[in-house]
């Protein structure tokens, strides 16, 4: 009718979700040893669907360094697959790019389940001629003490992989994109004060500056808007 100004029924938006991810992390050494002894160690994480690839990226080295404790913590040093119960069976799909992300998320946003369980497999590449970790102590764990093992089990990260880690969520804090619409391609960005030009900032660089600032300044830094 003329006068009236015609509707348009927009297409809702995916439903904010709360994922559990399962993650399970295998070391080289333990790769290496016969799927009847091959113990893996799992942890669980919650996020909000909403979450960005960085983000799971950064837990993912937390938990890494938290049951491997290698000496050096580099995400490319590790394979990742996922999969979901009921939804997308073993042995699931790769988990290295943000189009793996994507598609994962596009899957748990088709969910009827509100809190979606997502198991992710962490395996550890082996390094040739290179040190992956505590492969010595991971071959002889079965001939060391039950104290010994839990008091291994217990200990703390590494010092720089703690700083490092550190680094990377108070960044990730510091340089988090405050607009509010979805002109920006970034969850986190840094502002070129001139011109306010947005840079997107992704986990290559958080992990790049945060390696910095743990080698050359362990004390004390400073950012800078």
């Amino acid at each position: 009718m003329p006068g009236t100004i015609a509707s348009h029924n927009l297409a809702p938006g995916p439903v904010m979700k709360e994922v559990s991810y399962i993650i399970t992390v295998f070391s080289a050494a333990k790769m290496k040893k016969a799927k009847t002894k091959c113990k893996p160690i799992s942890a669980s994480v919650n996020l909000n669907s909403d979450e960005p690839w960085d983000t799971l990226k950064a837990q993912v080295l937390v938990k890494i360094s938290n049951v491997i404790k290698p000496c050096i913590l580099n995400f490319n040093d590790y394979s990742l697959t996922y999969q979901i119960p009921r939804v997308l069976p073993k042995p699931g799909l790769s988990l290295i790019t943000q189009a793996d992300f994507d598609g994962m998320m596009k899957c748990v946003n088709g969910m009827n389940a509100v809190t979606p369980l997502v198991n992710i497999t962490v395996v550890q590449g082996q390094v040739q001629g290179a040190n992956t970790g505590n492969d010595k102590n991971e071959d002889n764990a079965e001939h060391v003490p039950t104290k010994n093992k839990k008091q291994k089990e217990s200990s703390a990260l590494l010092p720089g992989n703690e700083k490092k880690l550190n680094n990377i969520q108070i960044l990730q804090a510091h340089w988090k994109c405050k607009r509010t619409d979805s002109a920006c391609p970034s969850e986190h960005c840094y502002v070129i004060p001139e011109t306010k030009e947005h840079l997107p900032l992704r986990h290559e660089q958080f992990d790049c500056w945060a390696s910095a600032m743990a080698s050359y300044f362990p004390r004390t830094f400073v950012l800078i808007n």
